[in-house]
């Protein structure tokens, strides 16, 4: 686990703001395409539309392409992990409401047959997906970008019950660990 999260670092690392934002549009272009296809296969208990013919298959690239070019212009590929909240959440469910839009445009002529229930669903898990996969690429860096800082060893002064709540405070703490109380009052020694 140690190597994989030493080579995610360097990784990180070398990266610069620039590829990062390629990488999120990357997500934003290839999350819808393979979410229809998870829609679909959910909606008709296979690929249905998608399997016959070559023509609807033309719906996963031009969706692709469609979301990359709507994303760019939502900004939501610049927008930092760290930084990520209500307004880019509205942006994002402006990004899906506009591809399940596409989807529903298309979907007679590219995908006879697709319901309004099967749209309704690509655009919920679309919606949830992007924003999951944002909240998850930003664990996974916080998770990254801790290898290298060390943890502090802390004595806290008072045993008493403020003592108590700030150890229950500093569990969340990721680089500081309490290891024991300091008291003068006798009757708290060794408790």
């Amino acid at each position: 686990m140690g190597m994989l999260r030493r080579a995610l670092f360097s990784l990180l690392a070398q990266m610069t703001r620039r590829h990062k934002h390629l990488v999120l549009l990357l997500v934003d272009a290839l999350l819808p395409p393979a979410i229809l296809l998870v829609s679909v296969t959910v909606n008709f208990g296979g690929l249905g539309p998608l399997a016959h013919g070559p023509q609807p298959w033309l719906v996963l690239p031009l969706l692709a392409v469609l979301a990359g070019v709507v994303s760019m212009m939502l900004g939501l590929a610049r927008i930092q992990l760290k930084s990520y909240e209500a307004s880019a959440m509205l942006r994002t469910g402006v990004f899906a409401m506009l591809m399940t839009g596409f989807v529903a445009v298309s979907a007679p002529v590219l995908l006879p047959g697709m319901t309004l229930a099967g749209l309704l669903n690509f655009g919920l898990v679309l919606f949830i997906c992007a924003v999951g996969l944002r909240v998850a690429m930003l664990q996974m860096l916080l998770w990254v970008l801790r290898l290298g800082q060390p943890k502090r060893k802390v004595l806290i002064y008072g045993a008493g019950t403020t003592g108590a709540q700030l150890v229950a405070a500093l569990k969340s703490h990721e680089r500081i660990v309490p290891v024991a109380f300091v008291d003068d009052n006798t009757a708290l020694h060794s408790v």
